[in-house]
């Protein structure tokens, strides 16, 4: 999108290379690290660093991965782009969090989905405004069950207003007060993105964990 034109035709797309004023309004690249000469290097000096380990004894990432170096790799995990690389980083995650094992997953909405179909409550409440690939997790969650505690005839999703601890409150107070003489063992979580990618809003979040700990509710926020 050109600040000085507000149509936006091939032949009128800026090229990469140009120095004409743009503003991004579809990519991920909040900082601009993806165009950053900076940062390019910085990556390229630590890519070729961790290369010159290879030869040496105390390198535990197995030599035959790097017969031929790529930046990229090349294919999904699933078929050929596996590499020592994210199976260290997996290994690395998991003592980070004090965990068995950890997964890289395909993409943002692939990890969404296998998170949000699994989770081990009986109650959803989620920010109004999160991205699609939560709706559908939630989806899959209401239709299906992993535990046998847990019954998907009171599984149930429920939304609040965007970015508003008041109602959060609200809907908390009136799930807690409701569920007391039907189940008083419900579990809730909360589910909200830190920084909303269609309107770049900012969540709460301190604000809303405080709410979150007076009705003894979980959170999951999504940080893409």
């Amino acid at each position: 999108f050109s600040p000085n034109n507000n149509t936006t035709t091939s032949s009128s797309l800026p090229n990469q290379q140009s120095n004409q004023e743009t503003i991004d309004f579809s990519s991920n690249d909040y900082l601009g690290l993806a165009h950053s000469r900076a940062q390019h290097e910085l990556v390229d000096r630590l890519y070729k660093q961790e290369l010159s380990k290879i030869d040496q004894p105390q390198c535990d990432m197995p030599k035959k991965h790097y017969s031929l170096p790529l930046l990229g790799s090349s294919g999904s995990r699933l078929l050929s782009g596996n590499s020592a690389f994210a199976e260290q980083l997996e290994t690395w995650l998991a003592k980070v969090h004090n965990r068995p094992a950890a997964l890289l997953c395909n993409s943002g909405y692939d990890a969404n989905l296998s998170v949000f179909s699994t989770l081990p409550c009986d109650i959803v409440l989620y920010d109004e405004d999160v991205h699609n690939s939560i709706h559908m997790g939630l989806r899959l969650w209401q239709s299906a069950t992993t535990d046998s505690s847990i019954s998907t005839a009171r599984r149930r999703s429920v939304a609040f207003q965007h970015n508003c601890v008041t109602d959060l409150r609200k809907q908390l107070r009136q799930i807690v007060s409701n569920n007391n003489a039907a189940n008083p063992r419900s579990s809730i979580i909360i589910v909200v993105e830190s920084v909303y990618s269609m309107d770049g809003d900012v969540a709460p979040l301190r604000e809303m964990l405080d709410a979150a700990a007076s009705f003894n509710a979980a959170v999951v926020v999504d940080e893409a």
